[in-house]
């Protein structure tokens, strides 16, 4: 999975990003965004809880799924990243 551009100019540092969750903790696109930051910058154990919040967002549900699976790989869960994997591709032929 390709991680999402980095983009200081609009979406902020990490510092930033975690300002702004801490100002808006129901603003799961923050949650992503934070997520996907920890993860660029190799923070995976703190990317972790920010992308399976992100996962409540419609509209990042998939990638965060996708960057959830990826950073259980890199942690070594990879019974979790199966699960991540299975559940963002969506149902399969015959299931």
């Amino acid at each position: 999975m390709q991680m999402p551009p980095n983009n200081n100019s609009s979406d902020g540092s990490i510092e930033d990003l975690r300002r702004q969750v801490a100002e808006a903790p129901d603003n799961n696109v923050l949650h992503f965004k934070l997520g996907c930051a920890l993860l660029r910058s190799g923070d995976v154990r703190s990317a972790i809880p920010e992308l399976q919040r992100a996962r409540q967002s419609p509209a990042h549900r998939t990638a965060a799924m996708a960057l959830l699976a990826e950073a259980f790989n890199i942690v070594g869960r990879f019974d979790l990243a199966k699960g991540q994997r299975k559940v963002s591709s969506g149902p399969q032929q015959g299931e």
